[in-house]
């Protein structure tokens, strides 16, 4: 309303707003040193534009879902820009962790040495699951998740015989699972 003496003028502007646009970078995550991991910003709308940071560990810092590659913790945040212009930004904290770290041989005789694959670190990784095959494809041991109970060299409560076996260890956390061969001595 505007008043000069005894004229009066009135007019109106009506203002929209735009809700921020919605953005999940998702929960924290956990990798072992030297690893990498998918991330993903939940809420994708085409057309919208996507960008994280830090870039320099992120093979493409301008999609959705980026591979993340940090050298240490590191915190990452994306910023989500809309049609309008509008911005909203959400963090996911990866966390690394110290490699898992496995001999290469267990000699499962009972002196009380080396009778268990110990995988040192394995219990940072909660999900992961450890997988032994003999050469024919055969798999003899599966552990339950985070690998409570280490393998002893036996299948079906029988000693296997010397030779070489191969491992896979899965986990979320780990963009490939590791393999590689494993041998009993006795």
């Amino acid at each position: 309303t505007v008043t000069i003496g005894n004229c009066t003028d009135v007019d109106s502007v009506t203002i929209y707003t735009y809700n921020n646009p919605p953005v999940d970078a998702g929960n924290d995550l956990l990798i072992p040193t030297g690893g990498s991991i998918g991330l993903n910003a939940n809420g994708v709308v085409t057309g919208w534009t996507y960008e994280w940071e830090p870039a320099e560990f992120l093979d493409n810092p301008s999609i959705t879902n980026p591979t993340a590659r940090p050298d240490g913790t590191t915190m990452f945040y994306v910023t989500v820009t809309d049609d309008n212009g509008c911005t909203n930004t959400d963090s996911v904290l990866v966390e690394v962790t110290p490699g898992i770290l496995f001999p290469d041989g267990i000699s499962p005789n009972g002196d009380g040495i080396n009778d268990t694959w110990i995988i040192d670190n394995i219990q940072l990784f909660e999900d992961a699951i450890v997988e032994v095959y003999n050469r024919w494809g055969q798999m003899l041991f599966q552990s339950a998740p985070g690998y409570p109970q280490p393998w002893d060299g036996r299948f079906k409560g029988e000693d296997l015989p010397v030779g070489t076996y191969y491992y896979v260890i899965y986990s979320d956390n780990f963009a490939e699972p590791f393999t590689g061969p494993i041998t009993i001595i006795r």
